[in-house]
């Protein structure tokens, strides 16, 4: 049995199976330690949501899916785009191409 003080909790994690069949994601706990102190609301989850994919994976972010996956509303989405220009996760490479660092790149 793990030892608590009264003002924890003991948890006991039960996690969904993730196989070839059951999609799974990876993530870099520093990666995911720096997001979650630096990053609030829906630019986090804008984060997560981006970062779910594989490494080199291209996609084009849409709106429409970001929202379906828990962003907000449209305009919290675009707050959420912005702030992850800002704060250097997402970095213009040229015209509408985007590179998405799982890290800030201007820290």
């Amino acid at each position: 049995m793990i030892q608590t003080t009264p003002n924890q909790k003991t948890i006991n994690v039960n996690k969904q199976k993730c196989d070839r069949d059951n999609p799974y994601s990876i993530f870099n706990l520093q990666a995911l330690q720096t997001a979650m102190s630096g990053l609030k609301g829906e630019a986090f989850k804008l984060w997560v949501y981006l970062n779910k994919n594989r490494d080199s994976h291209t996609t084009a972010l849409s709106a429409v899916d970001a929202l379906a996956w828990g962003i907000g509303s449209k305009s919290s989405y675009d707050r959420a785009v912005s702030k992850l220009i800002e704060k250097g996760y997402l970095v213009k490479q040229e015209g509408n191409l985007y590179r998405f660092d799982e890290l800030p790149q201007n820290e």
